[in-house]
């Protein structure tokens, strides 16, 4: 459902912070000690995987030609859920975008099909959810064999 929202609010490249506002109200709802590290490594040690995996889709949506500090954090959400279809779906959408942004379609959409069809992973996302990612995966990806 989570997931479900940040896709409705869409990408935007207008220098709005809601990975920010995301972020503070983790922080503070779950009463992570920042201690003298600062919150955003409280959020990155304490945080659980699906809190993780939201920031990093925020975080993507708010700039997707930037995509680095949201696969780092994507990938610790991996780290703690692998096992998740949402999780590696999101993380492989937001590898994707960034390997897009170097012109290597054809290997994000190899890569992205690898999860699409690893039936090991637990179904936690709707199917009308993972088909419209796959799709906009799969339409970038056309020309490839």
């Amino acid at each position: 459902m989570k997931l479900a929202i940040i896709n409705a609010i869409g990408w935007s490249n207008n220098g709005t912070k809601r990975s920010e506002a995301f972020l503070n109200f983790v922080v503070k709802t779950k009463k992570y000690n920042a201690g003298i590290n600062g919150k955003s490594i409280a959020f990155k040690w304490n945080a659980t995987a699906d809190e993780l995996i939201c920031f990093a889709y925020i975080r993507a949506m708010e700039d997707y030609f930037d995509v680095i500090y949201p696969n780092e954090i994507a990938q610790l959400a991996l780290q703690k859920n692998p096992n998740s279809l949402a999780v590696n779906l999101i993380s492989g959408l937001i590898k994707a975008q960034g390997l897009f942004l170097l012109n290597e379609w054809c290997y994000a959409a190899t890569q992205f099909n690898s999860i699409e069809k690893n039936t090991l992973l637990t179904a936690d996302l709707r199917t009308d959810g993972k088909n419209i990612i796959c799709e906009y995966i799969q339409s970038m990806g056309t020309n490839c064999k």
